[in-house]
């Protein structure tokens, strides 16, 4: 019985967990992709290649996405929970 009430509370302890960090990410990473698009001038037709990736910056919870285009490569790095850029960074092609 002690067994099945400490996992029960780690159960809930781990569930609550989860919940507390996805509010903190107020926007979805489609919604993030928009920002960095707009932030660079670009339109999505424009992108031949993006990746996303997940992952913080001094610990706040971000995006980070690479954009390619024909003239060249862009780091956009979003705040997860505000949608503000906060780094960009680009690299021509030549």
């Amino acid at each position: 019985m002690k067994k099945r009430i400490i996992a029960l509370a780690l159960l809930a302890i781990f569930a609550f967990g989860i919940a507390a960090c996805n509010k903190n990410s107020a926007l979805t990473s489609e919604q993030a992709q928009k920002v960095a698009l707009t932030h660079l001038g670009i339109s999505q037709k424009d992108a031949t290649d993006i990746h996303t990736h997940v992952t913080t910056e001094n610990g706040i919870p971000c995006y980070s996405f690479h954009i390619s285009t024909a003239d060249g490569g862009y780091t956009v790095v979003v705040h997860a929970g505000t949608g503000e850029v906060l780094s960009s960074t680009e690299s021509i092609n030549h």
